[in-house]
Protein backbone atom coordinates (compact mmCIF):
# COMPACT_ATOMS: atom_id res chain seq x y z
CA UNK A 1 0.00 0.00 0.00
CA UNK A 2 1.23 3.47 -1.17
CA UNK A 3 2.46 5.73 2.12
CA UNK A 4 0.89 9.37 2.15
CA UNK A 5 3.19 12.18 2.44
CA UNK A 6 2.02 14.88 5.36
CA UNK A 7 3.70 17.78 5.92
CA UNK A 8 3.64 19.73 9.24
CA UNK A 9 1.33 22.52 7.54
CA UNK A 10 -1.50 19.96 6.89
CA UNK A 11 -1.11 18.97 3.70
CA UNK A 12 -1.14 15.59 2.46
CA UNK A 13 -1.12 13.12 -0.73
CA UNK A 14 -1.53 10.05 -0.97
CA UNK A 15 1.31 9.06 -2.55
CA UNK A 16 4.49 10.17 -3.15
CA UNK A 17 4.28 10.56 -6.96
CA UNK A 18 1.19 13.29 -6.32
CA UNK A 19 3.37 15.07 -3.65
CA UNK A 20 6.15 15.22 -6.53
CA UNK A 21 3.86 16.64 -9.17
CA UNK A 22 2.68 18.78 -6.87
CA UNK A 23 6.32 20.48 -6.23
CA UNK A 24 6.63 19.95 -9.95
CA UNK A 25 3.79 21.94 -11.21
CA UNK A 26 4.77 25.03 -8.48
CA UNK A 27 8.69 24.86 -9.69
CA UNK A 28 6.77 25.26 -13.34
CA UNK A 29 4.58 28.25 -12.36
CA UNK A 30 7.63 30.69 -11.83
CA UNK A 31 10.26 31.62 -13.92
CA UNK A 32 13.83 32.15 -13.51
CA UNK A 33 15.22 34.00 -10.40
CA UNK A 34 11.53 35.26 -10.00
CA UNK A 35 10.11 35.42 -6.09
CA UNK A 36 7.73 32.34 -4.93
CA UNK A 37 5.39 35.44 -3.75
CA UNK A 38 2.04 33.11 -3.18
CA UNK A 39 1.06 32.01 0.16
CA UNK A 40 0.52 28.80 0.28
CA UNK A 41 3.31 27.67 -2.27
CA UNK A 42 5.44 29.48 0.55
CA UNK A 43 3.64 27.46 3.06
CA UNK A 44 4.36 24.68 1.37
CA UNK A 45 8.10 25.15 0.89
CA UNK A 46 8.47 25.91 4.48
CA UNK A 47 6.75 22.46 5.73
CA UNK A 48 8.67 20.40 3.11
CA UNK A 49 12.22 21.99 4.32
CA UNK A 50 11.24 21.20 7.73
CA UNK A 51 10.78 17.08 6.43
CA UNK A 52 13.88 17.91 4.32
CA UNK A 53 15.72 18.71 7.68
CA UNK A 54 14.71 15.80 9.47
CA UNK A 55 16.11 13.65 6.24
CA UNK A 56 19.12 15.24 5.66
CA UNK A 57 20.81 14.36 8.72
CA UNK A 58 24.44 14.34 7.93
CA UNK A 59 24.59 18.10 6.55
CA UNK A 60 23.91 21.39 8.23
CA UNK A 61 19.96 22.55 8.51
CA UNK A 62 18.29 24.00 5.34
CA UNK A 63 16.17 25.93 7.76
CA UNK A 64 19.42 27.91 8.91
CA UNK A 65 18.04 30.65 11.57
CA UNK A 66 15.43 31.26 9.43
CA UNK A 67 13.66 31.49 6.40
CA UNK A 68 13.13 34.70 4.66
CA UNK A 69 11.92 33.65 1.19
CA UNK A 70 12.07 31.41 -1.52
CA UNK A 71 12.94 31.67 -5.46
CA UNK A 72 13.19 29.60 -8.18
CA UNK A 73 17.02 29.65 -9.79
CA UNK A 74 19.07 27.35 -11.85
CA UNK A 75 21.35 25.39 -10.38
CA UNK A 76 24.29 25.07 -12.57
CA UNK A 77 26.82 21.80 -12.59
CA UNK A 78 29.33 20.55 -14.42
CA UNK A 79 28.39 20.42 -17.56
CA UNK A 80 24.57 20.67 -16.92
CA UNK A 81 21.68 23.08 -15.53
CA UNK A 82 18.48 22.41 -14.06
CA UNK A 83 15.50 24.66 -12.55
CA UNK A 84 15.30 24.31 -8.58
CA UNK A 85 14.06 26.22 -5.47
CA UNK A 86 16.86 28.02 -3.40
CA UNK A 87 16.22 29.39 0.40
CA UNK A 88 17.25 33.03 1.16
CA UNK A 89 17.73 33.15 4.67
CA UNK A 90 16.63 36.10 7.67
CA UNK A 91 20.71 36.11 7.59
CA UNK A 92 21.27 36.69 4.25
CA UNK A 93 23.00 33.54 3.17
CA UNK A 94 21.30 31.27 0.79
CA UNK A 95 20.85 27.79 -0.34
CA UNK A 96 19.56 25.65 -2.71
CA UNK A 97 17.67 21.99 -1.51
CA UNK A 98 16.05 19.32 -4.00
CA UNK A 99 11.72 19.19 -3.33
CA UNK A 100 12.50 15.60 -4.90
CA UNK A 101 14.96 14.39 -1.74
CA UNK A 102 12.59 15.91 0.99
CA UNK A 103 9.19 14.26 -0.66
CA UNK A 104 11.52 11.02 -1.08
CA UNK A 105 12.44 11.08 2.54
CA UNK A 106 15.41 8.92 1.84
CA UNK A 107 18.78 10.53 1.90
CA UNK A 108 21.59 9.40 -0.89
CA UNK A 109 23.26 6.42 -0.10
CA UNK A 110 27.43 7.22 -0.13
CA UNK A 111 27.33 4.71 -3.36
CA UNK A 112 24.68 7.33 -4.99
CA UNK A 113 27.12 10.05 -3.93
CA UNK A 114 30.34 8.36 -5.62
CA UNK A 115 28.05 8.34 -8.82
CA UNK A 116 27.25 11.66 -8.61
CA UNK A 117 30.87 12.78 -8.12
CA UNK A 118 32.36 10.85 -11.04
CA UNK A 119 29.33 12.45 -13.73
CA UNK A 120 30.84 15.91 -12.25
CA UNK A 121 34.32 14.55 -13.27
CA UNK A 122 33.23 14.31 -16.79
CA UNK A 123 30.35 16.85 -17.02
CA UNK A 124 32.15 19.74 -18.57
CA UNK A 125 34.19 17.04 -21.58
CA UNK A 126 30.59 15.60 -22.20
CA UNK A 127 29.45 18.91 -22.61
CA UNK A 128 32.08 20.13 -24.80
CA UNK A 129 32.08 16.91 -26.97
CA UNK A 130 28.72 17.46 -27.63
CA UNK A 131 29.38 20.81 -28.79
CA UNK A 132 31.75 20.01 -30.53
CA UNK A 133 30.26 17.33 -32.27
CA UNK A 134 27.48 19.24 -33.65
CA UNK A 135 29.68 21.79 -34.84
CA UNK A 136 31.53 19.25 -36.94
CA UNK A 137 28.88 16.83 -38.00
CA UNK A 138 25.62 18.81 -37.96
CA UNK A 139 23.88 19.47 -41.51
CA UNK A 140 23.26 22.87 -43.05
CA UNK A 141 19.71 22.75 -40.51
CA UNK A 142 22.26 21.96 -37.51
CA UNK A 143 20.69 18.38 -36.76
CA UNK A 144 22.66 15.08 -36.26
CA UNK A 145 21.13 11.57 -36.87
CA UNK A 146 20.06 9.73 -33.68
CA UNK A 147 22.63 6.69 -33.53
CA UNK A 148 19.60 4.81 -32.44
CA UNK A 149 16.83 5.94 -34.50
CA UNK A 150 18.42 7.72 -37.32
CA UNK A 151 15.73 10.70 -36.73
CA UNK A 152 17.43 13.84 -37.09
CA UNK A 153 17.96 16.16 -33.76
CA UNK A 154 18.83 19.72 -32.82
CA UNK A 155 20.90 20.49 -30.29
CA UNK A 156 18.70 20.62 -27.46
CA UNK A 157 16.90 17.98 -27.98
CA UNK A 158 20.13 15.67 -28.07
CA UNK A 159 22.41 14.04 -25.04
CA UNK A 160 25.00 12.15 -25.04
CA UNK A 161 24.49 8.33 -23.81
CA UNK A 162 26.60 5.70 -23.19
CA UNK A 163 26.35 2.66 -24.99
CA UNK A 164 28.18 -0.62 -23.54
CA UNK A 165 29.55 -0.18 -20.96
CA UNK A 166 26.59 1.43 -18.94
CA UNK A 167 27.79 4.46 -17.08
CA UNK A 168 26.74 2.94 -13.69
CA UNK A 169 28.66 -0.39 -15.26
CA UNK A 170 31.80 2.56 -15.74
CA UNK A 171 31.39 3.56 -12.30
CA UNK A 172 31.22 0.50 -10.33
CA UNK A 173 34.61 -0.69 -12.01
CA UNK A 174 36.36 2.29 -11.29
CA UNK A 175 35.08 2.05 -7.59
CA UNK A 176 36.69 -1.64 -7.30
CA UNK A 177 39.72 -0.69 -9.27
CA UNK A 178 40.33 1.92 -5.88
CA UNK A 179 39.58 -0.95 -3.53
CA UNK A 180 36.48 1.10 -2.15
CA UNK A 181 34.01 -1.54 -3.53
CA UNK A 182 33.04 -2.34 -0.09
CA UNK A 183 33.23 1.16 1.16
CA UNK A 184 34.12 4.48 0.59
CA UNK A 185 36.54 6.17 2.95
CA UNK A 186 36.45 9.38 4.52
CA UNK A 187 38.08 12.38 2.57
CA UNK A 188 36.87 11.14 -0.68
CA UNK A 189 33.57 12.58 -1.38
CA UNK A 190 32.64 16.54 -0.54
CA UNK A 191 30.42 16.92 1.98
CA UNK A 192 26.86 18.55 2.31
CA UNK A 193 27.20 22.48 2.49
CA UNK A 194 24.82 25.36 1.21
CA UNK A 195 24.98 26.07 -1.91
CA UNK A 196 26.17 22.61 -2.93
CA UNK A 197 24.28 21.18 -5.86
CA UNK A 198 26.14 18.18 -5.93
CA UNK A 199 28.76 15.71 -4.77
CA UNK A 200 32.19 16.19 -6.20
CA UNK A 201 35.82 14.68 -5.60
CA UNK A 202 37.87 16.30 -2.77
CA UNK A 203 41.27 15.32 -4.34
CA UNK A 204 41.44 16.69 -7.69
CA UNK A 205 43.46 13.77 -8.64
CA UNK A 206 41.00 11.32 -8.10
CA UNK A 207 39.13 13.17 -10.93
CA UNK A 208 41.53 12.74 -13.39
CA UNK A 209 41.97 9.31 -12.48
CA UNK A 210 38.47 8.79 -12.84
CA UNK A 211 38.54 10.52 -16.50
CA UNK A 212 41.05 8.71 -17.39
CA UNK A 213 39.57 5.60 -16.58
CA UNK A 214 36.44 6.62 -18.34
CA UNK A 215 38.04 7.51 -21.39
CA UNK A 216 39.47 4.29 -21.94
CA UNK A 217 36.15 2.32 -21.77
CA UNK A 218 33.76 4.64 -22.81
CA UNK A 219 31.09 4.27 -25.86
CA UNK A 220 28.94 7.68 -26.36
CA UNK A 221 26.65 8.10 -28.94
CA UNK A 222 24.18 10.81 -29.85
CA UNK A 223 20.40 9.83 -28.84
CA UNK A 224 17.18 11.96 -28.53
CA UNK A 225 16.59 13.54 -24.97
CA UNK A 226 13.22 12.38 -25.02
CA UNK A 227 11.85 9.22 -27.20
CA UNK A 228 9.17 9.42 -28.81
CA UNK A 229 7.37 5.95 -28.16
CA UNK A 230 5.18 6.02 -31.25
CA UNK A 231 8.72 6.82 -33.00
CA UNK A 232 10.57 4.40 -35.58
CA UNK A 233 11.81 1.16 -33.80
CA UNK A 234 15.45 1.03 -32.34
CA UNK A 235 18.50 0.28 -33.87
CA UNK A 236 20.65 -3.00 -32.87
CA UNK A 237 24.21 -1.00 -33.58
CA UNK A 238 25.65 1.00 -31.06
CA UNK A 239 27.01 4.26 -32.51
CA UNK A 240 27.05 5.86 -36.45
CA UNK A 241 30.93 7.14 -35.68
CA UNK A 242 33.36 7.38 -32.90
CA UNK A 243 32.86 9.79 -30.31
CA UNK A 244 36.07 11.29 -28.45
CA UNK A 245 36.87 12.67 -25.53
CA UNK A 246 39.57 15.26 -25.26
Amino acid sequence: MAKPIRLSNGKCWKTQGAALEHFRKMLARYGDNCLVDDHDDHADLIALIERYDTVESDGPPKMGVGISRFERRLNRGAGFTSPGFWILRTDGSITDFSYVSAVRGVPKTLSEEFYDACRNAIGPELLATKQRYFKEFSDVEGRLPCDLTDMPLIYSEAELSHAVPSFGKIVADFKASQGWDASIPLGVLTQSADAQISTSFIDPAISAAFRTFHHARAVLRIVATKRDPNGPPLKTTLVRRPIILQ
